[in-house]
């Protein structure tokens, strides 16, 4: 064997890996962005086909549109601030372990080692909170999942839509002890970017700092960032969105893989149980919103018992489908390549990160123009409107519509 799939369309899931009977595969970073594809060695290859039979580029799963829509937030505080939205996956997650079952999801062991795990103890769930906006490697965990399946144990994964479908490609048959939870994802940059943005900051190589990506009760633009932590104190300016490379080239599109332009999993039809996302364009809800709000998706007849089982823990309100989709872009089609990605990537080989500078400078200047002014002026005529009681009644009721 000399190619899985056109490398253009690999989304690094690494289910050929998993499924090679002789480990003649492993996922290896390329570059110059350093994002993973698989990469055979002939020598122990014995051309059994199955890597290529398996890739869910070759054989794509079957996708469903979603049956219902939800917003929810966890009941617990202290779990609903600790999660970067409205904490839906965790509680899914704990009511899974409650229930004697297993959790693999994505866990960051530092900023250089951010990967997929099994958990199984309540004391560890908490590995799994917060948005990471990095691939996360998958390694062997699908041939872990196949062996928890096949003793019986009730299972949830998590992770995005190209992970589940390499998963279920893996797996090649339903089990109904298995849920399935994707993440909407906007595209993945690689962990050999995030690990050199840090090391930058730092001005050091180390194995202790750890990396989040967002926090809450903050305006847009220091919402997004590289905070650190477990480290020796750093520009908190250089950590926030606009003036952190790496979040500010995420948010541009820049970084990702070059598949996640043309991602099939970027619609209304869905390839897991369950989606999960931010609920960005809620309209008038009962949920409280303010610190943060989560969108569930059921995409199958089969989420509706993990749903079930896990009301007693949210505040959950139904929703249309038509609403939730129109509110995320990633529900309606892929994040556009942007036209300088091309000579930006020529750049950053000939110049290393300075190219970030060059054409980041751009979509900077675009988005303080559209955001930061214009919520400026917003404010102003807002406190102007709330001086006047039956005006601001008026645009109260104009907001929610």
């Amino acid at each position: 064997m000399e190619i899985i799939c056109p490398k253009e369309k690999c989304t690094g899931c690494s289910a050929c890996m998993n499924v090679c009977p002789k480990g003649a595969i492993s996922m290896i970073e390329h570059e110059p962005l350093g994002h993973i594809y698989p990469v055979i060695d002939n020598t122990k290859c014995i051309d059994c086909h199955l890597c290529e039979k398996t890739c869910p580029v070759n054989s794509p799963v079957s996708l469903q549109k979603p049956l219902d829509a939800y917003a929810a937030i966890s009941r617990d505080y202290d779990d609903l601030m600790s999660s970067s939205s409205g904490g839906a996956a965790s509680v899914f997650s704990h009511v899974i372990v409650e229930h004697g079952g297993v959790v693999y999801g994505c866990v960051q062991q530092n900023y250089k080692n951010i990967r997929h795990e099994r958990i199984e103890r309540k004391e560890e769930l908490y590995k799994l909170k917060g948005s990471k906006y990095v691939q996360s490697n998958i390694g062997y965990v699908y041939s872990d999942v196949k062996r928890d399946l096949k003793n019986g144990k009730l299972v949830l994964f998590t992770g995005t839509p190209c992970q589940i479908a390499g998963l279920r490609s893996y797996l090649k048959k339903e089990y109904e002890n298995l849920y399935t939870i994707d993440l909407v994802c906007h595209g993945v940059p690689s962990q050999k970017l995030l690990r050199e943005e840090v090391n930058y900051m730092l001005g050091t190589d180390t194995t202790e700092a750890y990396v989040h990506f967002r926090r809450k009760g903050k305006p847009l633009a220091r919402m997004f960032g590289l905070f650190l932590s477990n480290c020796s104190k750093v520009d908190k300016k250089k950590e926030l969105f606009l003036y952190n490379d790496y979040i500010t080239a995420f948010m541009d599109g820049l970084i990702f893989r070059k598949n996640c332009y043309s991602c099939p999993y970027a619609q209304g039809s869905r390839c897991s149980d369950i989606t999960v996302s931010d609920y960005w364009g809620i309209g008038k809800t009962t949920v409280k919103t303010d610190c943060g709000i989560s969108l569930i998706l059921q995409n199958t007849a089969k989420a509706t018992s993990l749903i079930e089982m896990s009301r007693q823990y949210l505040h959950i309100e139904k929703r249309t489908v038509e609403e939730a989709i129109a509110g995320n872009g990633q529900l309606i089609a892929a994040f556009e390549e942007p036209a300088y990605r091309t000579s930006f990537i020529e750049d950053y080989q000939a110049i290393g990160r300075r190219a970030f500078k060059k054409h980041l400078k751009s979509y900077k200047k675009n988005w303080i123009r559209c955001h930061l002014k214009k919520r400026s002026l917003f404010s102003k005529m807002r406190s102007l409107i709330r001086k006047i009681p039956f005006n601001y009644n008026i645009y109260k009721t104009l907001k929610n519509k």
